[in-house]
């Protein structure tokens, strides 16, 4: 659902700051408007899924979508014993509801509906055209005959039995402008067309309307857009915007690009012709033609986009761009894409909230000057960066060395936190003892927890990976994970693990808990786990 609608975010921002670019005086040029809506439809499919290299997930700009409301009982703060649940769901692991399935399934079906709608739309295309060809009639440009039979057997049906009309070509433009093209007459289009990769359709009455020279700047324009590969690329732009039919700026920038291939093809005409009266001759003679009785039109004849041509070809007002200008002009809509994952919905972020064990009055472990309550902050409060650069919220039970009640640890806990760590070192009357232990409740959880065997089973699981990961880095003593009915384990109804990190009350390693290095070492340590783990 997330990537759906940061799709309709991304997009909607993406093409309505091109299609206003394209209204600036250097940009409304017909180049400009190619290179730039082009790139933009095709990077607005994208941008959701485009990661940013230079900012890092921490940065960017959350919209949270309201979450599902939630009743929450009041704590009891008079005894540790409280029966009362914490939380009256299970987080993300609880089971999502008819209502989350509905919503999540929305983005398939409309995916999946216009899909289904484009193809049978090409689908349809594909016949009408083919259709047509088996009833049109070849145009032979003088100079440029090709034998019937291969064209027969390059489109795979029978040639026309009607003799192929002829276009004598004039001196103004070069036979070989036409020398791919297979030109052919029907009578039922009624304006020109291109498509594929060589071929092109006009409409039967123009050989009998149009002068030659009119004839070949007609050619002259839709040869053009094969040069260009406008048909391939109006299928594709037509094929993705059918298939995210709910975006209807895609359809407004592909319709506005279109237009800008056609005064671009009609520049490219000229330029072969030497002669823009007679190509806008033909765009106004070409209104008297059109019939809506044709089956195939290329929604480039309406009279309006017919009228802006010809005004574009009394009074050209292109300025010359140089290969360079137009490759820097594509950029625009990328660096646009690149920005915008910046701003992006979260709807159930991964939540984590860090327990630094102890605090305030209570020092917790006590050797010498060494006070557990001291590390633990340490420790948590560079697990919380490291997991913030990863685009985790956290939550911390403390920032600083104060006192928090048991109950008010579980307290920050919300339906949307994913996992629940608190951090502690330990102590042992022999100073022989070391090494990192990790503790979960296992069967000892509260029996009014929900989703018990599930949560416990998570429960173990991360608390294997937290104790494996810390040998490795550390290269501690490993002494597994253990279960043991630890309040804020017992009574959590969301993943729950606790930590001891070390020993204080051994020498060695109680210097080593003391240090940045090492307490920063623990801390990737344990963002690598949680970021693997909540992926």
């Amino acid at each position: 659902m997330n990537n759906f609608l940061n799709y309709l975010l991304h997009s909607t921002i993406l093409l309505s700051l091109v299609l206003v670019l394209i209204k600036l005086p250097y940009l409304r040029q017909a180049k400009a408007r190619d290179v730039l809506l082009k790139t933009a439809i095709l990077i607005s499919f994208l941008s959701p899924f485009l990661s940013n290299p230079f900012f890092s997930k921490a940065e960017r700009t959350r919209i949270d979508l309201p979450a599902l409301p939630l009743v929450q009982p009041q704590l009891d703060y008079d005894s540790f014993e409280s029966n009362k649940p914490l939380l009256t769901s299970f987080g993300d692991f609880k089971e999502p509801s008819r209502t989350a399935i509905l919503w999540s399934l929305i983005p398939i079906f409309l995916l999946a509906l216009g899909t289904l709608l484009t193809c049978l739309r090409f689908f349809r295309a594909y016949w009408i055209i083919r259709g047509i060809l088996s009833k049109s009639q070849r145009v032979i440009i003088e100079g440029l005959e090709r034998n019937t039979e291969d064209i027969a057997a390059q489109f795979k049906f029978h040639a026309p039995v009607a003799s192929p009309n002829f276009i004598p070509i004039l001196s103004s433009v070069q036979s070989n402008d036409f020398a791919k093209c297979l030109v052919f007459s029907t009578p039922l289009i009624s304006s020109p067309l291109a498509f594929g990769l060589n071929t092109i359709l006009i409409p039967e009455q123009m050989l009998k309307q149009f002068s030659s020279k009119q004839l070949e700047a007609i050619l002259a324009h839709e040869a053009a857009h094969l040069k260009r590969y406008d048909p391939l690329w109006n299928g594709l732009l037509s094929f993705l915007s059918g298939i995210c039919f709910f975006q209807p700026l895609n359809f407004l920038a592909l319709q506005v690009w279109r237009h800008a291939a056609e005064e671009r093809c009609d520049a490219e005409a000229v330029q072969k012709t030497q002669d823009p009266l007679i190509l806008a001759q033909s765009i106004l003679q070409m209104t008297r033609v059109a019939s809506p009785k044709n089956l195939l039109t290329t929604g480039m004849a309406t009279q309006t986009h017919l009228r802006k041509r010809i005004e574009a070809l009394l009074d050209p007002k292109e300025i010359i761009m140089k290969p360079w200008q137009l490759i820097s002009l594509s950029l625009i809509p990328i660096l646009i894409a690149l920005a915008l994952p910046l701003l992006s919905f979260a709807q159930g972020s991964k939540v984590v909230v860090l327990d630094a064990g102890h605090g305030g009055h209570d020092l917790g472990a006590v050797e010498g000057e060494i006070h557990e309550a001291a590390i633990n902050l340490g420790v948590a409060l560079k697990v919380k960066a490291l997991l913030e650069q990863q685009g985790i919220t956290v939550i911390m039970t403390r920032k600083k060395d104060r006192f928090v009640e048991l109950e008010s640890r579980l307290g920050v806990v919300t339906s949307e936190t994913d996992i629940f760590l608190s951090l502690h070192t330990t102590y042992a009357l022999s100073k022989e003892a070391h090494g990192i232990e990790t503790w979960t409740a296992g069967n000892e959880k509260d029996e009014d927890i929900d989703n018990q065997t599930q949560l416990i089973a998570i429960e173990r699981e991360l608390a294997q990976k937290l104790q494996a990961n810390l040998i490795s880095a550390t290269g501690a003593k490993d002494r597994g994970a253990r279960e043991n009915a630890f309040f804020v384990l017992r009574r959590s109804q969301i993943p729950s693990v606790l930590i001891e990190m070390g020993f204080i009350s051994n020498p060695e390693e109680a210097q080593k808990l003391i240090t940045e290095d090492y307490q920063q070492t623990l801390a990737q340590a344990i963002s690598k786990t949680l970021v693997e783990f909540l992926d």
